[in-house]
């Protein structure tokens, strides 16, 4: 299966719809949606997003891998490629299970009369033909399971094995581990997991201040509360958003072209999520009729 075949991404949908538990037919759905996963996976994706993947906002656009891993998590997989390869498992056990349609098959004995072959139809050939399709069905079980118990038994000794050099899980990405052609499958599945833990840990600080501008909407004139939200936003995200993204992934990944490309997805995540929770809930119609009367005023 392809990473983005369209297949995968509906059958994750369906998951999803699954595991919510809930129809998702109005804007309410999707913010219950929204933080649903966030309180079962500690992650965020926007009930905007949410709305556009599942088709209720056109246009409809193709989701980040990240927004995909984040769902894979929410019904239970490690992450979008672990529930790939969950599909391909159980297409290909389902392929190899699928039995041959019925055939009109016939068996020619001779007749002891004539010495000429004789036909027979009937009973006897379908039963002979359904024992032959339990004999594949246990073969394939049977060969089934014993790759699942290699693979078990693969895993038990090769994760008890010590690693050189150290121990412990690491902190920081080399370039070897950047790329996947030039390392292993193990390797990048280190760094992805490193660049989620980022995109986490820079989400969490742009959540909070979020809410801490947002809270001033009570305590302010609309007036004043837009120029505050205003000058917030700008002063976060260009100045004290972008230093953090650039020091904690140049921690990580150093100064290799990785780091500039994740740096500026965790970046840009982290400012769409600002746009929405500040301004897309912002009352203009009450910012609106407050300017009409201040200006009426002078």
């Amino acid at each position: 299966m392809e990473p983005f075949d369209t297949q995968n991404i509906e059958s994750l949908k369906g998951h999803v719809a699954k595991a919510f538990g809930r129809t998702l037919d109005s804007p309410s759905d999707y913010d219950s949606l929204s933080l649903s996963i966030r309180e079962k996976t500690g992650e965020y994706i926007s009930p905007t997003t949410l709305k556009r993947l599942f088709g209720y906002v056109k246009p409809a656009t193709v989701p980040r891998p990240s927004t995909l891993s984040v769902l894979s998590r929410y019904v239970g997989y490690a992450g979008w490629s672990d529930f790939c390869q969950g599909l391909e498992v159980l297409n290909s056990d389902s392929a190899s299970l699928e039995l041959e349609p019925e055939a009109d098959l016939t068996i020619q004995t001779e007749d002891s009369e004539s010495g000429f072959p004789a036909q027979k139809t009937g009973s006897e050939p379908a039963k002979i033909l359904s024992n032959d399709r339990r004999r594949k069905s246990v073969v394939v079980l049977s060969v089934s399971a014993a790759v699942i118990c290699c693979a078990v038994a693969a895993i038990l000794i090769f994760g008890s094995m010590p690693k050189a050099g150290s121990s412990t899980f690491p902190v920081t990405a080399t370039p070897e581990t950047v790329f996947p052609e030039n390392g292993t499958s193990k390797e990048f599945s280190d760094t992805t997991r490193i660049k989620e833990a980022l995109l986490m840990k820079c989400m969490d600080v742009t959540m909070r201040k979020c809410d801490e501008i947002t809270s001033h909407y009570k305590t302010m004139d609309i007036v004043e509360y837009r120029r505050y939200i205003d000058a917030s936003y700008n002063s976060f995200v260009f100045t004290e958003l972008r230093n953090l993204v650039k020091k904690e992934v140049t921690a990580a990944f150093g100064g290799s072209k990785y780091a500039d490309m994740t740096a500026n997805e965790i970046f840009s995540r982290c400012r769409d999520y600002c746009v929405e929770k500040i301004y897309l809930d912002f009352p203009n119609d009450e910012y609106i009729e407050a300017l009409k009367m201040s200006l009426c005023m002078e």
